[in-house]
């Protein structure tokens, strides 16, 4: 069996390198690469907006609790 550390050196990953070097790869397995690279980027700016989202959500909620219930909300907070 094929380690995973194999595999790496295979694909062209060494330490200190974050990107596969696809030099060695078919061109299917390139295009695939780089679907995977898109797709690797997509979801970390689904994951940004998502936190962002939050964020504001608890802002948002924070300030209307402010609102309805004034400063005896953030005191008790404390």
């Amino acid at each position: 069996m094929v380690s995973l550390m194999e595999n790496s050196l295979a694909l062209g990953m060494h330490a200190g390198n974050k990107e596969f070097q696809s030099v060695d790869l078919t061109p299917e397995q390139q295009k695939l690469l780089i679907e995977l690279r898109r797709k690797k980027q997509e979801l970390l700016l689904e994951i940004q907006v998502s936190d962002c989202l939050k964020k504001k959500f608890w802002n948002v909620l924070y300030m209307e609790m402010l609102c309805i219930f004034g400063d005896t909300y953030d005191e008790n907070k404390k």
